[in-house]
C-alpha cells in the first residue's frame, strides 16, 4: 500500500508541468500520501472486503485478527523509531558544511546506539535515499507520518468513503506541487493541522516501513 500511494500520487495529477505532478512536492512531505495509504491494508472497513476478491474460503477480518495484526506491528517500535533517528541525523550529518568521511562517520554514530556497530558492516553503502533527492531531507519519513495522521481525519471512522474520496482526490492529487503543502493543509484539514506537537499521536500510531 506504501508504494500504490505513491503511484496514485501520480497517476492522478493533472498539471499543466511534469515538474509539477506526482511526487514533485517538499521533499519532507512526498512520503505522507504513501503513508496514510497503508492505513488501507489494517483497518477493518477495507479488509472486510477481501473475500468479495479472493477464494470463498479466504478467512473473515475480524476484531481478534485485528488486534493481533497492530500488536504484532507494535513490536519493535522503540528501535524501528530509533533507527529512523540515527538515519535522519545521519543524513544531516553528511549534508553539512563539515567535510566528513562516511563510513567512519557511520561506524562512530551507530556505536553510539543500544545495539552498537557490527564491524565490517558498510549500511552507507545500500543508503540510497541521500543521493536520490533526499539530502539533508531523510528526517521527512518521520515528519510525513504526522502529516499523513492529518490527512486520514478527514476519512473519519470510514475509510472508504466515496465522497471523502472525491474531495482528497480533487484538493490533492490533481493539483500535485502546484500548490504549497502549507496552504493546502490550512485549507483542507483546518481541524487537526500538524505540528511537531502531532508526535504522541505518531507514537501511538506505531512503526510504518520505510521505501
Amino acid at each position: 500500500m506504501h508504494e500504490f500511494g505513491h503511484v496514485m500520487h501520480g497517476v492522478l495529477s493533472n498539471t499543466d508541468y511534469a515538474s509539477q505532478a506526482g511526487t514533485s512536492v517538499e521533499r519532507d512531505f512526498v512520503e505522507a500520501p504513501s503513508q496514510m495509504f497503508e492505513e488501507w491494508a489494517r483497518r477493518k472497513e477495507s479488509l472486510s472486503l477481501l473475500p468479495q476478491f479472493c477464494s470463498p474460503a479466504c478467512p473473515a477480518v475480524d476484531d481478534d485478527l485485528l488486534g493481533r495484526l497492530s500488536t504484532a506491528r507494535l513490536y519493535g517500535a522503540g528501535m524501528r523509531y530509533s533507527r529512523q533517528h540515527l538515519y535522519a541525523a545521519y543524513d544531516m550529518a553528511t549534508s553539512g558544511a563539515a567535510s566528513t568521511e562516511p563510513l567512519a562517520l557511520w561506524d562512530t554514530m551507530e556505536g553510539e546506539t543500544p545495539l552498537g556497530h557490527v564491524p565490517g558492516t558498510q549500511f552507507p553503502g545500500t543508503f540510497e535515499h541521500i543521493i536520490s533527492g533526499y539530502a539533508a531531507g531523510y528526517y521527512g519519513y518521520m515528519w510525513s507520518e504526522v502529516l499523513a495522521l492529518d490527512m486520514l481525519s478527514v476519512y473519519g471512522t470510514n475509510l472508504m468513503d466515496p465522497r471523502s474520496g472525491a474531495a482528497f482526490g480533487a484538493r490533492y492529487w490533481r493539483r500535485a506541487a502546484r500548490r504549497r503543502r502549507q496552504r493546502w493543509f490550512a485549507s483542507f484539514s483546518a481541524a487537526s493541522r500538524p505540528t511537531p506537537r502531532s508526535w504522541p499521536r505518531l507514537r501511538a500510531r506505531g512503526p510504518r516501513p520505510s521505501h
